[in-house]
C-alpha cells in the first residue's frame, strides 16, 4: 500500500501536468492497469481501463480546451483508493 502523503504528491502532480495540457506528464502519473472513471454529480460519464485507453482519451480531450484547471477539494483516502471533488475551470478551443 502505497502512503497517503505519497498519493497525495503523485494526484498533485498528475493535476499539474494535466493543468499544463502535458499528457506525458499525466501519464508518468499513471499505474499501466489504471481504471479512471468521470462522475458528474452522481452519474459515472465516462469509464476507461487501462494506460492506452486513457492516452487515447486524453488526446481526444486535449483537442476540446485552449486552457483547463482542476483544483482539488475535500480528499478522502482509504486504503486502497483516494476520491477527491474537483473544481474545473476550462476555455473551450471548439463551439460546443
Amino acid at each position: 500500500m502505497i502512503h497517503f502523503e505519497q498519493k497525495h504528491r503523485t494526484i498533485l502532480a498528475y493535476l499539474k501536468a494535466y493543468n499544463a495540457l502535458d499528457i506525458p506528464g499525466m501519464l508518468r502519473c499513471l499505474h499501466h492497469e489504471v481504471l479512471f472513471e468521470n462522475y458528474a454529480g452522481q452519474q459515472r460519464t465516462l469509464r476507461l481501463e487501462g494506460i492506452k485507453a486513457f492516452e487515447n482519451q486524453a488526446h481526444t480531450a486535449l483537442a476540446f480546451f485552449s486552457e483547463r484547471e482542476q483544483v482539488p477539494s475535500n480528499w478522502r483516502f482509504e486504503e486502497d483508493s483516494v476520491c477527491i471533488d474537483v473544481h474545473f475551470r476550462a476555455t473551450p478551443s471548439l463551439d460546443f
